[in-house]
């Protein structure tokens, strides 16, 4: 779990290392992600499967961000929002709410690698997210500029359970994404 302090993951976007690896892979890449493995856009281009050990009785928030957006060393739209499902019972996540719509990797041209962490959080019950925006997969609106231990502390989301994160670079996917999400963004 040393990669998460060696790409800065701790403390940029979480304070303390996850209690477990969260499992995740894009079924129709065949790709997994490994602490920081270097994946590209179009192996991220469609929602991934995530898995954790997770208590059956309890519910789960899991974000997906991008805190390199538009580029690690100027991240001034820090942290892109790209997925985030709320009230999940156990590890369904197909049977929690999806607030924001899962979009893969976009990072624009010549901005390098971008780091897209992936986190679940435990919740002390099951909450009224009524606060946070309803984004659809197609919108960039209120994506950017998402802080994760703002969220958290501000949900009194408990302890952070899994994580996992990749990195990707540029691809031809991302502009497809780009431009699908330009018309209701800047970037």
């Amino acid at each position: 779990m040393e990669e998460f302090k060696s790409e800065q993951v701790v403390p940029e976007v979480f304070s303390e290392l996850p209690k477990q690896i969260l499992s995740v892979d894009w079924p129709h890449s065949n790709v997994k992600g490994e602490l920081g493995n270097v994946v590209t856009p179009t192996d991220m281009r469609s929602q991934p499967n995530v898995h954790w050990e997770a208590d059956e009785k309890c519910h789960y928030t899991l974000l997906m961000v991008d805190p390199d957006a538009p580029t690690r060393k100027s991240p001034k739209f820090k942290e892109w929002m790209h997925w985030m499902v709320v009230n999940i019972p156990g590890n369904t996540v197909a049977q929690g709410e999806e607030k924001v719509g899962y979009v893969g990797a976009a990072p624009p041209k010549d901005t390098g690698l971008h780091r897209y962490v992936l986190m679940v959080f435990k919740q002390p019950g099951r909450l009224d997210f009524h606060d946070v925006h309803v984004i659809t997969p197609i919108s960039g609106k209120h994506r950017p500029g998402f802080h994760t231990k703002q969220f958290v502390k501000g949900h009194n989301l408990g302890p952070l359970v899994a994580a996992n994160f990749v990195q990707a670079e540029w691809d031809e996917h991302s502009d497809v994404v780009l431009k699908v999400l330009s018309s209701r963004t800047e970037f």
